[in-house]
């Protein structure tokens, strides 16, 4: 799967896109006859001065079989936004190409394209019964505004719109992230996700396993697939921090409270630490300091769960 910057030779393909791509996502929101009237013609001379004027700024999603997907942005349209407010316009996927991640692929294009051009919020409007678009777009970070709520008119039918908004500011646990900073030091990359070291060795060898392919903050926003991997590569990297350290019980949990980001905390227990018999969570910052060991041993004891992991 390619992104790229649309180009006006794109014009009928896009239209083409969310021509079919409406078909699929409003039939029985909107009504047949109107989507059934649908014309590929009458939008792609619109989609080809749009490109031709370069706003809003496009981007594709081009597979073998040419275009499958389509994004659009800039500045929000909307008569309260501030300067520093950006809007996805549309966003489609043809149906046969929905949950393959290409949809999130081009987020990920557009909400960078949108910080480079100093924006600072991201919102959209979406149809309140188009329920898969909301589950998207809330898996991409996006909530919607308390009282942002309109009714238009689509085919004759009136239908609700709802404002959703996400903060552009990029997540310190989204791929790519730093190998090492103050806070971990890398251990190795899985199918999914990749394993770090923390800092924090207060329970010796506490490791952090995040989640890589793209920026996901519940488990049920994954698919099944995605799940599995993710399963797979915990079950991977807690054995090989079983190994390195034979504690002597491990803990495991996925709670993103304070990094809404998938990643499991895997933290090996002994007898002899200090909350031993009780969650670490519950502790006082008398009970859980910042410990930091000896680099040295701190890479020492990256090479060795590292070397678990084959």
């Amino acid at each position: 799967m390619n992104i790229r910057l649309a180009r006006v030779t794109d014009a009928r393909s896009i239209a083409e896109v969310q021509v079919r791509t409406w078909q699929a996502t409003y039939r029985g929101i909107l009504p047949d006859a109107y989507l059934d009237a649908l014309s590929v013609d009458k939008r792609e001379h619109a989609f080809r001065d749009g490109l031709m004027r370069a706003s809003p700024e496009m981007w594709v999603a081009e597979s073998d079989s040419g275009v499958v997907g389509w994004i659009a942005f800039g500045a929000s349209r909307d008569a309260d936004a501030t300067a520093t407010t950006g809007e996805i316009e549309a966003i489609y996927v043809l149906p046969e190409h929905w949950s393959t991640g290409t949809g999130r692929e081009l987020w990920k294009v557009a909400q960078a394209r949108l910080l480079a051009r100093n924006f600072t919020t991201a919102t959209l409007w979406v149809l309140e019964a188009n329920e898969r678009a909301a589950r998207f777009y809330r898996a991409a970070g996006f909530t919607p505004e308390a009282g942002c709520r309109k009714a238009i008119h689509i085919g004759g039918q009136e239908v609700w719109e709802v404002r959703y908004a996400c903060a552009l500011a990029p997540c310190p646990f989204d791929a790519p992230r730093p190998a090492n900073n103050e806070h971990w030091d890398f251990i190795g990359t899985l199918s999914i996700s990749s394993l770090y070291l923390s800092k924090n060795q207060t329970y010796r060898g506490y490791s952090l396993l995040m989640f890589d392919a793209g920026h996901v903050e519940q488990i049920d926003r994954l698919r099944a697939d995605e799940w599995a991997a993710f399963a797979s590569d915990l079950f991977v990297a807690n054995r090989a921090i079983n190994r390195a350290l034979r504690p002597d019980h491990m803990n495991v949990e996925l709670l993103g409270n304070v990094i809404a980001h998938l990643h499991w905390h895997i933290v090996p227990r002994f007898r002899t630490d200090p909350r031993w018999g009780g969650p670490i969570w519950t502790t006082t910052p008398a009970e859980m300091p910042m410990t930091r060991i000896a680099e040295s041993e701190q890479l020492a004891l990256v090479e060795q769960i590292r070397g678990g992991l084959t």
